[in-house]
This record gives C-alpha cells, sequence and structure tokens, in this order.
C-alpha cells in the first residue's frame, strides 16, 4: 500500500474502519483503481473503484460521520464554514471530501450543512505525463503559441488529471516546443491545484499562479489586470458570466484552456452561451474526453474551424434536401 494513502487513512479515518480498508486492499493491485471512498450513515462503508463498487463488512455509524468532519475541519469546523458552505473540503494531498446533509438557506443561499448524513473522499491522483500525448497538438508551431482550448466530457472522465498536466507541461516546458508560458489558474473548487489554505498540493508547474475558491468569472478579470498571464485554465465553464469572462479576456490577447461537461460537440450546442463562444472562432481547439478505455480516453482532437465548416456544410445540405 503506497505511503501517502496509509497516511490519507489513519489521518481522517476511525481506527476500525482504517483496518477494514486496508485490510481489503491489502496485497491488491486495486489501490491504483479506488475513486472514492463514500460513507453513508446506517449503510455499509463502500469502496469505488473505476471498474467496480465493494461493499466493506462496517456499519457507517453517526458517530463516525462526525469523527471524520472533525479531523478533516482540524476540530474546527466554523473555520470552514466557506468551503462546507460548497459542499466540499480540499484536505491535504488535494483529495476533495463531499459533504451531504441538511442545508440551510438564508435568501436563497447555503448557510451551512449541517446533520452530515454521507461523506464521500475523492481519491485525487496527480498523473505525470496524462497531457504528454496531447500538449504538442495544442501548440501553434509556426508562431509558437498555444491555441484556445476547450477540454469536453463526462464527468469521471479524466478532464481535470489532463488539464492539471496540460498546465504543468506549458508552465515548465516540454520538449516537443520550444517555450514557457506564465500561467494564471483559477481553482473555484480547488481540484486542480489541490489547494490547502491556499498552498497548492499538487505540481502545476514553475510559471503558475493560483487563484484559489475563486469564481471562474471573478477570477479570470482579476488574472488579466493583475497577473499578465499568457495562459489563463480553469475547469467547468457554463454560466452566462463565465462565457462572458472568456471572451473578455481573449479580446485582452489572453489565451485559454478550458474544460466543460458533455458528450460531444452536439450537446454543448443546447446550453446556453456555448454555441457563441463556438461559433465566433474563439475557440481553435476541441478535445473529446470519454471513459471507453477507462478515465483520460482521448476520443477526438478536433480544429474548430474544420468543425464550424463541416456543420455548415451539413446545415447547407439539409436546407436542400427539405
Amino acid at each position: 500500500m503506497e505511503e501517502w494513502f496509509t497516511k490519507l487513512l489513519e489521518k481522517y479515518f476511525p481506527a476500525q474502519l482504517q483496518e477494514k480498508i486496508k485490510n481489503y486492499l491489502k496485497g491488491s493491485s486495486q489501490q491504483c483503481k479506488l475513486e472514492e471512498i463514500r460513507l453513508r450513515a446506517n449503510r455499509p462503508a463502500m469502496l469505488v473503484f473505476s471498474d467496480k463498487d465493494e461493499i466493506l463488512n462496517y456499519q457507517v455509524e453517526l458517530n463516525d460521520l462526525q469523527k471524520v468532519m472533525s479531523l478533516i475541519s482540524e476540530n474546527s469546523v466554523y473555520s470552514y464554514q466557506h468551503e462546507i458552505n460548497r459542499g466540499f473540503i480540499t484536505v491535504t494531498g488535494g483529495h476533495r471530501v463531499g459533504i451531504v446533509g441538511r442545508t440551510y438557506l438564508k435568501s436563497g443561499e447555503i448557510q451551512t450543512i449541517r446533520d452530515v448524513s454521507g461523506i464521500n473522499f475523492r481519491i485525487a491522483r496527480e498523473i505525470k505525463g496524462a497531457g504528454k500525448k496531447l500538449v504538442d497538438k495544442l501548440i501553434d508551431k509556426r508562431i509558437n503559441s498555444f491555441l484556445n482550448t476547450l477540454l469536453i466530457g463526462p464527468p469521471g472522465c479524466g478532464k481535470t488529471t489532463i488539464l492539471r498536466d496540460l498546465t504543468r507541461l506549458l508552465s515548465t516546458g516540454n520538449k516537443s516546443f520550444d517555450r514557457t508560458f506564465k500561467i494564471t489558474l483559477i481553482d473555484e473548487r480547488s481540484e486542480i491545484s489541490g489547494s490547502v489554505r491556499g498552498i497548492p498540493q499538487k505540481e502545476i508547474g514553475l510559471r503558475t499562479d493560483v487563484l484559489d475558491g475563486c469564481p471562474k468569472a471573478k477570477g479570470m478579470m482579476m488574472a488579466v489586470r493583475a497577473m499578465s498571464p499568457e495562459i489563463i485554465v480553469t475547469d467547468e465553464i457554463g454560466t452566462k458570466e463565465d462565457i462572458n469572462a472568456v471572451k473578455e479576456a481573449m479580446n485582452s490577447g489572453v489565451k485559454l484552456l478550458l474544460s466543460i461537461h458533455g458528450d460531444s460537440y452536439e450537446t454543448l450546442l443546447k446550453r446556453p452561451g456555448i454555441p457563441e463562444l463556438l461559433h465566433d472562432g474563439a475557440i481553435e481547439k476541441l478535445v473529446i474526453l470519454s471513459r471507453r478505455r477507462g478515465p483520460g480516453t482521448i476520443e477526438t482532437i478536433r480544429d474548430n474551424k474544420n468543425v464550424l465548416k463541416q456543420s455548415s456544410n451539413e446545415n447547407k445540405k439539409l436546407t436542400v434536401n427539405i
């Protein structure tokens, strides 16, 4: 069992549950496939692997959940109230701990989550080299410039892992291109950098600055005004504010590396604001990901201009047929 994983268990899990997990994984190669540890009140603890779920012989009690909450908040739930309001706490190592229970609202905004009934440890893995085959295709070799890129894929397909490694490669440098880039990473959910108290836990490159826990739209504008980035990186855009900020950043001469939920180019066209971003040619490269051969499967890498041209031709054909 890897040392970092043993430390994770010993730091955040009740002793008896630690032993159950260790005994299940002992002498097994399954740890590398472990994605989540799920704890639900009055139900068995569950290990979620990339290819199966495993129910442990351990009934999770409310006091187990209370113990875990105390450990992940360093015995001060109040000091982590902002993170809890967002539904998760990021712990040392960049692992995100999702929290569910009874939510309390004020003026339509979540104030806190109490009576915690479930906790989900999402295991963060830093896979160096995950973006190595891709990064070379996102550089315009003629002018040695990065191409505005959108990663598309459903949840759990490896978007964040690839986004993190691309950030590292572009910031630190790679043999396949002759330059490095100043990068500002807008990490709203602390998932890419795995920051804890503002300090990145994951390797994101020598020339990368992080705005941790910052809303994407606000963060992009802060970066443009104050950090002079050559590339802005952020995860899971989607709101109208995000789209407007992306356009403004591009108009300021900054390149962008973005991701979004979706399983195809066609599904993106159904989302508010996205068609406008795609059709004006601001996005230059589209990378479609899946889990078909495991997380991080690259299905296609497309030049957006060619996609737009193809769509236009298909529309013309459709008009003729009608």
